[in-house]
């Protein structure tokens, strides 16, 4: 198996942090390069893309439930939408950003990005936090935010993710996937 994915996209993260042993190949996703190898593998252009043999499996949770083979329950599926959710919003911030159309995020869809940000993560502030697909997720998010510099999370009050972030900071898979290095 062969996941297809950039160090830094905390989507491809949590697939590498919880199948450590599966093979990746890291493409640039903003270069022309990046952008064919991604068009080759399928109309999505987005990674994660798992390979396994002649199937194409694309978004990361439907690679987890790939690899799993289990279902999700309804309550696991709707904390993972909320995490979605803030990613969402911050690739949205991150692209404003990165083009140059709103750095100082005082347009009206920054403000309403940000905020809806904030607030998924005040909900999810009051989650029983485990490191499961959803836990690694959020991890995985809340250290992209910190990497990319989009959302200062850590100014919020949020004591719980804060502890959590903090807890699995130095877990091994999460060291050997940082996008730093």
């Amino acid at each position: 198996m062969l996941l297809i994915g950039s160090t830094a996209s905390p989507f491809v993260r949590r697939i590498r942090i919880l199948f450590p042993e599966i093979s990746v190949e890291f493409i640039d996703v903003f270069s022309d390069t990046g952008q064919s190898r991604l068009k080759s593998l399928g109309p999505i252009r987005k990674v994660p893309v798992l390979i396994d043999g002649d199937k194409k499996v694309f978004d990361s949770n439907i690679i987890y439930q790939y690899l799993t083979n289990k279902p999700r329950d309804i309550e696991e599926q709707i904390d993972l939408l909320l995490v979605n959710e803030v990613n969402d919003s911050a690739l949205v911030l991150l692209q404003l950003k990165r083009f140059g159309l709103d750095v100082d995020l005082s347009s009206q869809i920054a403000m309403n990005h940000q905020k809806r940000v904030e607030d998924n993560l005040l909900v999810i502030n009051n989650y029983d936090l485990k490191w499961n697909f959803v836990g690694v997720s959020l991890f995985c998010l809340l250290d992209w935010l910190k990497f990319r510099e989009i959302v200062d999370w850590e100014s919020f009050e949020l004591p719980n993710i804060k502890a959590f972030y903090k807890k699995y900071l130095n877990n091994t898979e999460v060291k050997n996937t940082d996008p730093r290095i």
